[in-house]
């Protein structure tokens, strides 16, 4: 130790953790007594006593050891002094780095349990760590026991349409709340909106999930989301619990799935200027969903069907992206047509004309969104056509689909063949499971480093390089396994919709030949179309319809009806067409 003055300075470190105060009677004006009592006999002057309330022991960035760090670098302390080693550290690496950087600037570490022996003290650093490892393990493994066993987690509050019983580990079904769910999903399920919904919540004073007469898109998007709201028959619930939770199953009711460690919380320690000191930044990431864990909830008494939740969600889907509603006109192609040069979307458009007796008229129409924004540089692209024209060529070759209900189920299976085919990609199970291995070996690996550091037989600097280049390949692949399941989601989704939409798409009758610009945005997004539009004005339908197929640019009929090109022009030049009935129009 070196001391600059008669008097060695001494600064008193005191930290409690919430949890500990609690369980083990620790305090912080307990320590702090200790530590003035340990520094009057040894003839100390103190000149700061710094406490972390709340802070964990693993937690390297606290605001009181940032304290010690500035008192450090000022020269205006000689030792820091804890009760005990745990108190300072629970990791030995975090104990040797820190006190590293002290002794930089002539300071030294100790705590009252200290043996004064390298190995001694590495033993007790040691200890604190694997005690702190066994704490969360203890608590981890209790709660997954818990759970495991058909039991939920209870948190402070209970998810809305639900209430406790008397046990608190269980959730039952609470009808004045569950009924708003239910009356929200069996409204969108027929064609309401989210905002029509909020709309009426509102006016009619239904307190929201937050308690007040106030309800938003997020708390709709959370119902349609949660698997607690849908039912799922028992024999579907049997494969996701344990055999014990199973066997208490009841095939006549149905049950909402409760998850539990579905999210992995993010951490990050980061320099605040404004507050001269570290703040702590939270973030999720979703765990794979092998690890999930699943509690059946009865929900037999919420009255809601399988197929109602399935179809609200799809409905909500078909709305994500609202139509463009400019000239007062509902434009049903906007996101479903795109040009086949650049695969931008083709963007509406219309034109004020004035006919022959002086009267106004607009006439719509679609271009390329990329060659109207900047030109012929990114897409020469250059035709427009008309949209009432568009609509009706692709409505035709879609109902004649609809018309054949053998023929649409024969292509709905060969769609999501090839979607099948694409998503996997030659990937099987097997890969993602080597995926898993590799990142397993990856993280044991990066513990190694820590090891290895804290023995001495690696530098700080090296220590820093290998962990970052460590953490860049486990960044990397765990980024390759989520795609990778992600993908097998999206296969198992096309699945679970096909008969949702196959029965949607068959309930339409024959005369919806007349259907409205809504409803045939609407199936236009169970078939998950899409119209790409080539210079000669050709239409190649994607989706369920075969890639290879286009349809003429111009069909048989009425020119003023069936020809699908109006005129071409060059997007950023204003003009004036000539109409057939003598007018003329200018480009808006």
């Amino acid at each position: 130790m070196t001391a600059n003055v008669d008097r060695p300075r001494a600064a008193l470190y005191s930290r409690v953790s919430t949890d500990e105060q609690v369980e083990h009677g620790y305090s912080l004006s307990g320590q702090a007594r200790k530590l003035r009592d340990f520094a009057a006999n040894e003839g100390w002057q103190v000149v700061a006593e710094i406490e972390d309330d709340g802070y964990s022991g693993a937690d390297p960035y606290r605001p009181g050891l940032r304290r010690v760090l500035d008192l450090a670098e000022g020269s205006e302390v000689d030792v820091v002094v804890a009760a005990k080693t745990d108190r300072l550290f629970r990791s030995r690496f975090y104990r040797l780095s820190f006190e590293r950087d002290l002794k930089e600037f002539g300071v030294e570490l100790m705590a009252l349990n200290d043996t004064g022996h390298k190995i001694g003290d590495g033993v007790l650093d040691d200890f604190a760590e694997w005690e702190r490892e066994m704490i969360a393990e203890r608590l981890h493994g209790g709660i997954k026991e818990m759970i495991s066993g058909g039991q939920i987690k209870a948190g402070p509050k209970p998810p809305y349409g639900f209430r406790f019983d008397e046990t608190g580990k269980m959730l039952t079904v609470y009808e004045p709340e569950m009924s708003v769910v239910t009356r929200i999903f069996r409204e969108m399920a027929v064609g309401a909106s989210a905002g029509s919904m909020i709309r009426s919540l509102d006016a009619e004073g239904v307190l929201s999930p937050s308690g007040l007469p106030r309800w938003n898109k997020k708390a709709i998007a959370h119902f349609l989301a949660s698997d607690l709201y849908r039912p799922h028959a028992a024999p579907e619930v049997a494969e996701l619990v344990t055999p014990e939770v199973a066997a208490t199953l009841d095939a006549e009711r149905v049950y909402g799935l409760w998850y539990w460690n579905r999210r992995e919380t993010v951490k990050r320690k980061e320099w605040d200027e404004a507050k001269r000191r570290f703040v702590t930044r939270y973030g999720y990431k979703e765990r794979p969903r092998r690890e999930w864990l699943v509690v059946p909830v009865d929900i037999t008494d919420a009255g809601l069907a399988a197929g109602t939740v399935d179809r609200a969600r799809e409905a909500a889907k078909v709305r994500y992206r609202k139509p463009s509603g400019a000239a007062g006109r509902f434009w049903q192609l906007r996101g479903i047509a795109y040009c086949g040069e650049c695969g931008s979307v083709l963007s509406p458009h219309y034109v004020t004309g004035t006919r022959a007796d002086g009267s106004k008229t607009r006439i719509h129409y679609h271009q390329c969104r990329r060659r109207y924004n900047t030109g012929p540089r990114d897409c020469d692209h250059t035709t427009s056509y008309r949209a009432e024209i568009h609509e009706k060529t692709i409505w035709e070759a879609v109902y004649g689909l609809l018309s054949d209900p053998e023929r649409l189920k024969r292509q709905y299976r060969e769609h999501i063949d090839r979607e099948r085919e694409q998503l996997l990609r030659g990937d099987t199970g097997r890969e993602t499971r080597r995926l898993a291995d590799e990142l397993r070996r990856l993280e044991h690996r990066r513990a190694n480093y820590y090891d290895i550091a804290a023995d001495g037989d690696m530098s700080r600097e090296m220590l820093r390089a290998k962990v970052a280049e460590t953490d860049r390949q486990i960044e990397a692949l765990q980024a390759t396994l989520r795609e990778a399941e992600d993908r097998h989601r999206s296969i198992e989704k096309l699945e679970r919709l096909r008969d949702t939409n196959l029965s949607l798409l068959e309930a339409f009758p024959p005369s919806f030949m007349c259907a409205c610009p809504d409803d045939r945005r609407r199936i236009y997004q169970a078939l998950a179309l899409r119209a790409d539009v080539d210079r000669e004005g050709r239409i190649r339908l994607n989706g369920i319809f075969d890639p290879d197929v286009y349809l003429p640019a111009v069909m048989q009929g009425s020119p003023d009806t069936l020809t699908p090109r109006l005129h071409s022009f060059d997007a950023r030049e204003r003009h004036k067409v000539v109409l057939a009935s003598g007018g003329t129009h200018s480009r808006r």
